[in-house]
């Protein structure tokens, strides 16, 4: 089976990079600057990329994001 490359904006990568150190979506609001609406348009748009179908699959791809990519 081939493996599709998914491009991720930067902000989105920064928004996953901020829920993996922990940070909640109120606090993700903040230090972007960005309104709820603006984080529900990101969400919405890393949840078709990754094909995510809810919160625990996030939290997966979160997972495995920081496992493979996360520079620290």
């Amino acid at each position: 089976m081939e493996e599709k490359e998914i491009y991720l904006t930067p902000m989105e990568t920064k928004i996953l990079d901020l829920f993996a150190d922990g940070k909640d979506k109120d606090k993700v609001k903040q230090i972007l600057g960005i309104s709820a609406p603006t984080l529900t348009s990101h969400l919405v748009r890393i949840y078709q990329k990754l094909y995510l179908e809810g919160k625990d699959q996030l939290l997966r791809a979160v997972l495995w994001y920081i496992k493979n990519y996360w520079e620290r």
